[in-house]
């Protein structure tokens, strides 16, 4: 899966660039590629052979051919229809197994079928929001989805973490079906399980039905309390030993630039998730947009730590009270996680504090460049 992962990062740049969306990109039925074949574009169709590994990265992928080592593909829809000796390594909105697969399937997706004419030997690893299996798979089968439905056979175990289940009379588990969800399994009496049904309710379920639920939540709070305290002090840490001179300019920025930090921090809070949304509405910008969302939720969630270190310093500087800057970052950070579960005052503070610290960010880099 990290090779999927790597794939899509790669390649990217060059799939937004495509300039004709219709062009089909395609390896013949009957042509014979030696070694790893690499694709990407609108639309890709493998119906020839591929001696290697095939790598994949499409609007639509389809391939009906055969492929002697493993398919990495990432596409909006992804169909397997041929043969592939080793395994299938799938993120996709729409996946679609029609095939045999030698080996194994790993599949992520918003829907994934395996439909009756697939064979898979080895396992199936799926995430997804619709599963759907009417293949044969000869291994095991984890699901993790919304709802899935077996109409097909497993060799062995079915481990299944779900909203929704469903076996029909057609239905064959060689061993165990242990299955975590809120709701029973409908099984149909006609369906086959080799070994034990084993149920487990979701840990929320059992604590709302006994009297745990309170303590959980108390608790839950005590311990993001602390990790929360924890992971800001040594981010905070790092940043003033490692990049000193940054944090020194945004801690000017906030004393001389206040209102300009404000109003950089309201900007960049519209526009970078804006800029996320704009690529989410293009599957060839997914994997720009997933990587910028990430980057977002960090960065709102580190820079709050400019404006609390700024104000605990200064509120300290009133007093006349000298105090180390580990110290303040300590207090400040502490004061502030004991101030923001108050309701409406909480949802202010933390508003203020990201605005000024992603504007204090933003004009230090500013002020840096400058500077050089």
């Amino acid at each position: 899966m990290f090779r999927l992962i790597a794939l899509t990062l790669l390649f990217s740049v060059g799939l937004m660039s495509e300039e004709d969306g219709s062009k089909i990109i395609s390896l013949p039925a009957g042509s014979v590629y030696h070694g790893d074949y690499f694709a990407m574009g609108s639309n890709v169709e493998i119906s020839g052979t591929v001696e290697g590994d095939l790598y994949l990265l499409a609007a639509q992928a389809f391939v009906d051919g055969h492929v002697k080592g493993d398919i990495l593909v990432c596409a909006g829809n992804a169909q397997i229809s041929g043969i592939v000796d080793n395994n299938v390594r799938a993120i996709a909105g729409q996946v679609t197994i029609d095939g045999n697969i030698g080996h194994s399937v790993t599949a992520i997706g918003g829907n994934v079928q395996l439909s009756s004419s697939a064979k898979l030997g080895g396992n199936l690893v799926c995430v997804a929001g619709t599963t759907e299996i009417l293949s044969s798979i000869t291994g095991d089968a984890t699901v993790a989805a919304s709802h899935l439905r077996v109409s097909g056979s497993i060799g062995d175990r079915l481990n299944a973490y779900v909203g929704k289940l469903r076996l029909t009379s057609k239905a064959h588990v060689g061993s165990d079906l242990e299955y975590k969800s809120d709701e029973e399994a409908l099984i149909d009496p006609e369906a086959q399980i080799g070994g034990k049904i084993i149920h487990h309710t979701s840990v929320v379920q059992k604590f709302i039905g006994g009297g745990w639920l309170k303590g959980v939540i108390v608790g839950s709070k005590v311990v993001g309390f602390i990790m929360n305290f924890i992971y800001s002090f040594v981010v905070g840490w790092l940043l003033i030993r490692l990049f000193p001179r940054n944090f020194e300019l945004a801690q000017e920025a906030l004393s001389l630039h206040f209102l300009k930090c404000f109003g950089f921090g309201l900007m960049l809070l519209i526009l970078l998730p804006l800029a996320s949304l704009l690529l989410l509405m293009s599957i060839l910008g997914v994997p720009f947009a997933l990587t910028l969302i990430a980057l977002n939720v960090i960065t709102f969630y580190t820079v709050k730590i400019f404006p609390i270190l700024w104000f605990t310093e200064k509120v300290f500087k009133g007093f006349n009270i000298k105090i180390g800057r580990y110290s303040a970052l300590a207090i400040g950070l502490f004061a502030y996680f004991l101030l923001t579960p108050i309701p409406y005052f909480g949802i202010v503070l933390v508003l203020a504090a990201l605005l000024l610290g992603l504007g204090a960010g933003a004009v230090a880099g500013l002020r840096r460049r400058i500077y050089d």
